[in-house]
């Protein structure tokens, strides 16, 4: 049981403790322990970090007040963020989304694509394009990366009734108008690509492909 003694004796503890952070996996719920924190716009040789043994980042120098912060790790899309540091919140839990790098397991549901500018494959690559993609009731965002690679990983699809059995396999169902993958793309809008049925099992009424498989696809603004 909670004493009052004991809330007097966290109210001398928190403040001194430095913030903390702790870096979240979208993918599997797993701590990261490889990230590259930055302060932006303060000099970092005043603070001094270190990872705890479970893999907490402890920032000494550091005051809870409001930061500016980016946080970088191999696999993972760079996040940014300003951020008020308070002692209730520590560690500060960041959830990082995996890159087009990363290294999703064997029989990881996937739709990779390229983006480009332009309208056809001689285009150059587009960075930084925010793409949305709706399927199944649950709207996925991501950008480009710097080579105009984008992935969408889609353990969200939890739901059964959004998958169909065939023949003993497990297909992803995703309702579309005219066997078409909608996608929403800033700058361009509501951009619709025509499947490729060598790559996907295409009926006049709904798009599914295997699950545990990747659906390779081509973006063109």
């Amino acid at each position: 049981m909670t004493t009052t003694n004991d809330y007097q004796l966290l109210d001398r503890i928190i403040p001194i403790l430095p913030p903390s952070f702790e870096f979240i996996d979208n993918f599997n719920g797993k701590v990261i322990t490889n990230v590259n924190l930055t302060i932006i716009g303060e000099e970092c040789k005043k603070y001094r970090q270190v990872i705890s043994p479970r893999g907490f980042y402890l920032i000494y120098g550091m005051e809870y007040r409001q930061y500016s912060l980016r946080a970088e790790a191999l696999g993972f899309e760079k996040w940014e963020s300003t951020l008020d540091i308070s002692p209730m919140q520590n560690p500060l839990k960041i959830t990082l989304n995996p890159s087009p790098s990363y290294r999703f397991p064997v029989g990881s549901t996937l739709i990779r694509g390229m983006s480009y500018s332009g309208t056809n494959a001689n285009s150059l690559p587009y960075p930084g394009l925010k793409i949305s993609l709706s399927i199944a009731n649950v709207t996925l965002s991501t950008l480009s990366s710097a080579r105009g690679e984008f992935v969408f990983y889609l353990q969200e699809l939890s739901n059964n009734s959004y998958w169909i059995e065939t023949g003993g396999t497990w297909f992803v169902r995703a309702p579309t108008a005219s066997n078409k993958l909608n996608f929403n793309l800033l700058p361009a809008v509501n951009y619709q690509l025509l499947t490729d049925p060598a790559q996907a099992l295409v009926s006049s009424t709904e798009f599914i492909w295997k699950i545990g498989s990747e659906l390779h696809i081509n973006l063109f603004t």
